[in-house]
């Protein structure tokens, strides 16, 4: 279903014919629901859940509408003829909101495993409701191996497999209610939360598909680009760029070696324009001629400039505009500790000047999560 919505919601189509959505899993996504109603208005759609052990279903919810309070779509009430239970240790019932083993019981129940006695034992267990007073209560009950409470309203929610529970510092989180919480950012389409590492050093990690269309929306935002502020603003002389300066985007150099004398400031110019934004033919986001995972480009330029090296520009260090191609004056001083240069203190006595990438956190996508 997720992925016939995803098409759908692709080509933008919907298709009012469909009658009834049936859903069987452990979780369903909060945000599916609304998501089938865009594409199919008339649709009914129901929560299935249960074990092969029962006759695969025992237990539905009518999915209305989804509450802002939900942290997972209730796994609802038992069918027809089937009986579901939320029982603690001492097989008693759980009272609201506390969380118990789910069994399962009802016509629909199996005799046990073929060839597998002691598995039997162990699973299918007598049912401590069932007396001679009360004939129709079934004998056995199915221990599922799930976790879930009772609501409210009487129905159950699904809280996930016994044996999968996470426990950190002590304390037993539920992944799917930080999943849930997560795709309620519009920035996430899909998200898997797990845990990893030691009992003692356990730690919980994210996994998400980001939604294409706010990933867009992020990029063009070029927050990799310092905002314009009150400093002293140098602009440099238009850049020379023809098709073979595209092409030379393409490429890369790295010099250990420099002339002596200083440089003008237009050959200046056509060196930092390397990092300049280029807006090339069938591209809708700005290119760099570096390369960038998802094309973010979280890096700010940063030049030293050391006294008269470059003709028409003052010692200090400036913040270099890759759209504007201009240079803003940080710091007048031009002075670095060269400890920063570490092993390459001969290249930076030499050198007429320093360049300096830095990561700009703000603009890294991944940040976000």
């Amino acid at each position: 279903m997720q992925l016939l919505v995803e098409h759908l919601e692709s080509v933008e189509q919907k298709a009012d014919s469909l009658r009834l959505v049936l859903i069987s899993g452990d979780w369903i996504p909060l945000n599916l629901p609304e998501r089938i109603w865009s594409r199919f208005a008339n649709a009914e759609i129901i929560s299935l859940g249960g074990a092969t052990e029962a006759s695969i279903w025992s237990i539905a919810y009518p999915i209305k509408e989804i509450n802002p309070s939900w942290k997972s779509i209730p796994y609802g009430y038992p069918l027809t003829n089937q009986q579901f239970y939320v029982l603690n240790k001492a097989m008693e019932p759980c009272p609201i909101w506390v969380t118990g083993q789910l069994y399962i019981g009802g016509i629909g129940l199996a005799q046990g495993y073929l060839n597998q006695p002691e598995l039997t034992a162990e699973k299918f267990i007598s049912n401590p409701f069932s007396t001679p007073s009360t004939p129709s209560t079934p004998s056995n009950l199915y221990k599922t191996g799930d976790l879930g409470r009772y609501l409210p309203d009487g129905s159950i929610e699904f809280l996930g497999r016994e044996d999968f529970q996470v426990k950190v510092n002590g304390y037993r989180i539920e992944l799917g209610e930080i999943e849930t919480v997560l795709l309620k950012n519009p920035l996430i389409q899909e998200a898997v939360v797990t845990a990893i590492g030691d009992f003692e050093n356990k730690q919980l990690v994210a996994y998400i598909v980001p939604n294409p269309v706010e990933k867009i929306d992020f990029k063009l935002q070029q927050l990799g680009i310092r905002k314009d502020e009150d400093e002293k603003i140098i602009e440099l002389p238009q850049l020379e760029r023809d098709e073979n300066t595209n092409q030379a985007y393409l490429r890369r150099q790295s010099y250990r070696h420099f002339l002596e004398k200083p440089i003008n400031l237009n050959q200046f110019s056509q060196w930092i324009g390397s990092l300049a934004q280029m807006q090339l033919k069938d591209s809708p986001l700005p290119k760099y001629r570096y390369g960038s995972a998802g094309s973010l480009y979280p890096v700010q330029a940063y030049l030293h400039v050391k006294n008269n090296r470059i003709e028409g520009l003052e010692a200090g260090i400036y913040y270099y505009h890759p759209a504007k191609h201009n240079l803003t004056l940080l710091h007048q001083e031009s002075v670095v500790d060269n400890q920063v240069y570490s092993s390459n203190q001969e290249i930076f006595a030499e050198s007429g000047f320093s360049l300096f990438l830095i990561a700009e956190t703000s603009s890294n996508y991944s940040r976000l999560w």
